[in-house]
């Protein structure tokens, strides 16, 4: 998701993970971990990459809210209940949007 974007995004303009690194205030490791969609980065972050790579901030926001998404049901939750909660999300989006 976010981070084989980011990474993409980084190799297509033809940036190092140190000069990424360096620029979001991070070391290497931790970048490498973000590109391999081990580590969530936050909203700030979301921005500064946006900024680094020259992309819409708004391009990233859906792959970012899906990660943090997918990564707080995969902490505690079961599929069975996370697809339940889901549903109820969508829907209640769905009823504010119309």
């Amino acid at each position: 998701m976010l981070g084989e974007k980011l990474k993409s995004l980084r190799e297509s303009n033809g940036l190092l993970l140190k000069d990424v690194a360096k620029e979001i205030d991070v070391d290497i490791a931790f970048l490498s971990r973000i590109e391999r969609n081990e580590k969530t980065i936050n909203r700030q972050h979301l921005s500064t990459f946006a900024s680094i790579y020259r992309v819409s901030e708004k391009d990233l926001l859906p792959l970012w809210l899906g990660q943090r998404v997918i990564h707080l049901f995969t902490a505690d939750v079961e599929a069975e209940q996370a697809k339940k909660a889901l549903k109820l999300v969508l829907n209640n989006l769905n009823k504010n949007n119309s």
